[in-house]
């Protein structure tokens, strides 16, 4: 008898709107407290997105988060 493993596909990775937020403003270089300003919360709570997004998206550090926004076409590059 041959078992066979059911392979999963590539997994859907769904931020929510403020994780998004969070996530462009990240990619903009932003500090958590400026975020936390722009977007009216705690600089712990934007930490706790960021940690989110990165549990989600497998980054590993802030520049895993630009490349995965890059992918996705949530940012572009500017070249000059």
């Amino acid at each position: 008898m041959n078992i066979r493993k059911k392979k999963d596909g590539p997994k859907s990775i769904t931020l929510n709107t403020r994780e998004m937020q969070v996530l462009l403003l990240i990619c903009k270089e932003f500090p958590p407290s400026e975020i936390g300003k722009r977007l009216k919360l705690s600089e712990k709570t934007v930490q706790n997105h960021r940690a989110n997004i990165k549990a989600k998206t497998k980054a590993k550090t802030n520049v895993g988060l630009y490349r995965y926004a890059l992918k996705k076409g949530y940012v572009k590059i500017k070249l000059k």
